[in-house]
């Protein structure tokens, strides 16, 4: 059995701030949680943790917004059409560089909110979407579309 790690902390400019995301909520949030699970597969223990207690909160909908590369953005919308799943894309304003044979590039970093109507999508999501966190990539999970 993984040791689990949880840590509240009071939301703040500060604590936006901290993150390292431009972060900005369109309502009220006192309180964020970080929970990590330790071990030999921590990515793996992470996602089973997290879908252990988002299903035994069996509340919905729930709101699952994440950043990708921009060449996944086609892959993504691609397999939300497929699966039937409620999804919003906006571009932030932040910029990102990256770089390949052609030299630098900068883009304005695709953002998906998805629509967890059931707990069937949210294994689905978080099984397709969780190395995402995993790779330091901004995700989060909300009760409400914030």
């Amino acid at each position: 059995m993984a040791e689990i790690w949880i840590k509240e902390e009071r939301v703040s400019k500060k604590f936006l701030d901290d993150l390292g995301h431009y972060i900005s909520l369109d309502e009220e949030l006192d309180t964020a949680y970080f929970i990590a699970a330790d071990g030999e597969d921590y990515v793996e223990e992470n996602k089973n943790l997290l879908l252990d207690f988002l299903f035994s909160q069996n509340k919905y909908p729930l709101f699952i917004s994440f950043i990708v590369y921009e060449d996944q953005t086609d892959e993504y919308i691609t397999f939300f059409k497929e699966n039937n799943i409620d999804f919003t894309l906006n571009h932030l304003e932040e910029k990102r560089t990256s770089y390949d044979f052609f030299g630098k590039h900068q883009y304005h970093p695709p953002c998906f909110t998805v629509k967890i109507k059931d707990s069937n999508s949210l294994a689905l999501i978080l099984n397709e979407t969780f190395w995402l966190p995993a790779q330091n990539e901004f995700y989060s999970i909300s009760f409400s579309d914030n």
